[in-house]
């Protein structure tokens, strides 16, 4: 009868045990069955940036089989600059594509890269954005504000892009000419004697129509997938400094997410910088002829004048970058 008693009472906790075995497998695979939304959001379309967020959801759904369900927004569609980097901050927006200019205001060391002659051409803005010292140190400024930069690329030279003709910098000097938000660029226009206007990339189209400015220091591949050509078909290209992207993803979200999506979001991002950075130098061949298709006229600074330019404009960065943060990433 003990024994009885006993055979009873362990075929009980057998079955129990079985149970919850077989409750930890569902809840397992419930787990990695899960989906998980991830927004994928810029300010331009038709151009390198696009490029990025259409490659960027292909990639992740695949490495992820799905489990991550990316949804690409470009052209500003879901809000401006600050409302998207907010978003990023409180984990409302999962990856927003952004010039690092425009997170000065968190740490201002994200300015450095404006500094005039401090990217001397395209391969060396690849070759010294892509530098594990700087990539690792620069992706990070904003760790501690819950911002993770996943990839980091160069997207152009920058141009000046004008309503009426600009065939010197003298046709520069006197004008209204947006720039991105962050203290070296201002710097840069005071020394050209232009006044510079922090503006989001997409108000700025409108501003030039409406005349509250007279052009946009920016690379002109968003603009020509734009059709800025309409409204200031004039593009003076000066290549004193060169315009990057980051692609900052909320640590926030991030850490909702399985270790194993966490680790795809971070491989993508990485596999992403070698892909964008080819993109973007066939991209700048293409640029000229959608320009000048469009009607607009692309014309490139003399040489001599480049020269004096750069030489006029070679101590911004060092006068500008004093504080301990922006000046270690500057000299790095």
């Amino acid at each position: 009868s003990a024994n009885n008693k006993k055979g009873k009472s362990m075929n009980g906790i057998n079955k129990l045990l079985m149970a919850a075995t077989a409750l930890s497998f569902s809840m397992m695979s419930n787990v990695s069955a899960q989906s998980f939304e991830m927004k994928l959001v810029g300010a331009t379309i038709n151009d390198t940036n696009h490029e990025y967020l259409l490659e960027f959801e292909r990639r992740i759904e695949k490495k992820t089989e799905g489990r991550i369900q990316a949804t690409v927004y470009p052209a500003g569609q879901l809000g401006g600059i600050s409302q998207m980097v907010e978003g990023v901050i409180l984990g409302t927006v999962e990856l927003y594509l952004v010039p690092p200019e425009f997170l000065s205001g968190i740490n201002p060391a994200f300015g450095v890269v404006s500094a005039p002659g401090l990217l001397r051409d395209q391969e060396h803005a690849i070759a010294t954005t892509q530098d594990p010292e700087f990539y690792d140190m620069f992706t990070n400024l904003a760790s501690e504000q819950g911002v993770l930069g996943v990839s980091y690329y160069v997207y152009g030279p920058s141009a000046y892009i004008m309503k009426t003709p600009a065939d010197t910098m003298a046709d520069i000097k006197g004008k209204k000419v947006r720039v991105l938000a962050s203290d070296v660029e201002q710097a840069t226009m005071q020394a050209i004697g232009a006044t510079g206007v922090p503006m989001p990339f997409g108000e700025v189209l409108a501003a030039i129509s409406q005349g509250v400015l007279d052009g946009a220091r920016t690379s002109y591949g968003g603009p020509a997938g734009g059709g800025w050509y309409e409204s200031a078909p004039y593009v003076l290209e000066a290549g004193d400094s060169y315009v990057t992207m980051m692609a900052i993803v909320s640590k926030g979200w991030l850490a909702t997410l399985p270790e194993d999506l966490q680790q795809a979001v971070v491989e993508v991002g990485i596999e992403m910088n070698e892909y964008n950075n080819a993109y973007a130098k066939q991209f700048l061949s293409e640029m000229k002829t959608i320009w000048e298709d469009g009607g607009g006229t692309v014309k490139q600074l003399d040489p001599a004048e480049k020269q004096d330019l750069m030489s006029a404009l070679a101590p911004i960065g060092a006068k500008v970058f004093t504080d301990a943060s922006s000046k270690a990433m500057y000299e790095t």
